[in-house]
């Protein structure tokens, strides 16, 4: 039997003791203020966990982070008020970075930024020593943030590669064509609900709280969790296999409806437990726990708490800055340009005859777009599609980087391969595009160029668009965006649609309408 060593009286401290009463009214107002400033930013998180199946344990995270927090309660006397100048100036960043990332509409970081406040705020306010006593409750409130989606595709393709490895082992001979598998029986796709992301997730979630509550070194948790890591990811292309070998043998009768799912969730939850069984041989004594709180316990003074009116007031002043920036810079202007309404693509270039009407069923969506064009170019027996989306001003939900923008319709398209490839030019500059490689249902093999354009600077990279969207808002600058697609069809090796492309490129850059010029419809 484990007995209780922590003082009755002192696990049983009053929140409000005598005299401390207006001390924590302070620091109730500090985080009230806090909510209503980012009221938007917190509603759009929760938004998202009511939403997405995958982010449904946000609604967990912030009251065990508070329960918690709730269950060391007593640190908050051992050691009074000391404002932590670090503290303040990675406020100062978060705040920062709320705003870059507000005005960009990059929501993960936004969220990461308001999130980050918290912890943030309670360590500007009570000093480096108490927040290494709380630092776990409050940094888990991170886990709360709804993000991974980048992960998404490095998964599938992970799935995919133990997936064919396994089919293999079996001897089931198996064609793997990007996340497309193919065995005697029929095909597969691992699509994203198959990567695996909410059960790394919900694993990583769970795995770190037990570590935190069943082992006080630093290794034995580290290891946990980088294991809860990596048996999900194992797991779920051992699952995926399952899944293939299930309706192989049953001639598709199983593991291709609902009972896909179950299935997947039952094998999650008895990975799960094998997890934690594991981890439970490892587990640190209770008695060594409690030592480890009494002896916490044992240093606890009468330190009175005392809020400074004038270190509350800047500390409110801090936070708010973001918001009220964000609402100065965000007003509409009067002086956005229209779109032109004579925008278009150029007239045939060189030896490319067109714009032509396209003739196929690909098209990119671009959500919110002020202005699409799409024409084909023809030269001899060669085509050339291309695709442009202009932004004359980004808002949430119409932006030029959005998870909700596709490339290709992913019903009758699947990928192949992607990349980042650089083009040189006649006059020696290079020039960044990233390419996709998609096949058809119908046995059309297709290469994708596309690049983006903010305020007229050209990048491959989405992280870096969103990043020069924010500086031109906080910069005052021409903000414009563009999106650019070139498309190519092969017939064996996608070389021969690369190489077009890059013909194609070279001598067309020049003409196609720029975003930096789309307000008079000028010519790079």
């Amino acid at each position: 039997m484990i007995k209780k060593v922590v003082p009755r009286n002192t696990g049983n401290i009053a929140l409000f003791r005598s005299g401390q009463a207006t001390y924590w009214i302070g620091v109730g107002f500090v985080f009230l203020c806090v909510f209503l400033a980012y009221l938007d930013t917190f509603a759009s998180m929760v938004s998202i966990w009511w939403r997405s199946e995958t982010y449904a344990h946000g609604f967990l995270i912030i009251p065990i982070s508070l329960f918690l927090v709730w269950r060391r309660r007593y640190v908050f006397y051992q050691y009074p008020p000391r404002p932590a100048g670090l503290a303040w100036f990675l406020l100062f960043v978060a705040v920062l970075l709320w705003l870059m990332a507000k005005l960009a509409d990059v929501l993960v970081i936004e969220h990461l930024a308001a999130v980050s406040l918290i912890p943030l705020i309670f360590w500007a306010m009570q000093g480096t020593q108490l927040i290494t006593k709380i630092a776990f409750p409050l940094l888990y409130m991170v886990l709360a943030v709804p993000m991974g989606e980048s992960l998404v595709p490095i998964l599938q393709d992970i799935t995919a590669a133990i997936t064919v490895f396994v089919l293999q082992l079996s001897g089931i001979p198996v064609y793997l064509e990007g996340r497309y598998l193919q065995i005697p029986s029929g095909n597969f796709e691992v699509a994203e609900a198959c990567s695996g992301i909410r059960y790394l997730i919900a694993s990583f979630a769970l795995s770190v709280l037990y570590a935190y509550i069943n082992y006080r070194s630093l290794v034995r948790r580290l290891i946990f969790v980088g294991l809860s890591i990596v048996v999900p990811i194992v797991a779920n292309g051992v699952r995926a296999y399952g899944i293939v070998m299930l309706a192989h043998l049953s001639s598709y009768q199983l593991a291709v409806g609902v009972d896909h799912i179950i299935y997947g969730w039952l094998f999650f939850g008895f990975v799960m437990f094998l997890l934690f069984w594991v981890g439970s041989f490892f587990r640190e004594s209770q008695e060594l726990i409690a030592k480890h709180e009494t002896a916490s316990v044992a240093n606890n003074s009468n330190n009175d708490q005392k809020l400074s009116g004038a270190w509350a007031v800047c500390l409110i002043l801090l936070v708010v800055s973001g918001p009220f920036a964000f609402a100065l810079m965000n007003r509409p202007s009067d002086n956005v340009e229209p779109v032109p309404k004579n925008l278009k693509l150029p007239d045939g270039v060189q030896n490319w005859a067109g714009p032509l009407t396209a003739n196929d069923n690909w098209q990119p969506y671009f959500h919110g777009a002020a202005q699409e064009l799409r024409g084909r170019y023809q030269s001899g027996m060669s085509a050339v599609q291309v695709y442009v989306a202009y932004y004359a001003a980004q808002s949430q939900g119409r932006e030029l980087i959005n998870s909700k923008n596709i490339l290709y319709d992913r019903k009758d398209w699947h990928r192949v391969n992607n990349e980042i490839m650089e083009i040189m030019l006649p006059d020696k500059r290079r020039w960044s595009v990233q390419t996709t490689v998609i096949d058809s249902t119908w046995d059309t093999r297709r290469v994708l160029w596309h690049w983006y354009e903010i305020g007229g600077v050209p990048t491959s990279s989405q992280f870096v668009a969103k990043l020069i969207e924010a500086w031109a808002k906080i910069s005052g600058k021409n903000s414009d965006a563009a999106v650019f697609v070139l498309a190519a069809d092969y017939s064996v090796d996608p070389t021969e649609a690369h190489q077009l492309l890059n013909k194609f490129l070279v001598q067309t850059l020049g003409k196609l309408p720029r975003s930096v010029a789309l307000a008079d419809n000028q010519l790079m």
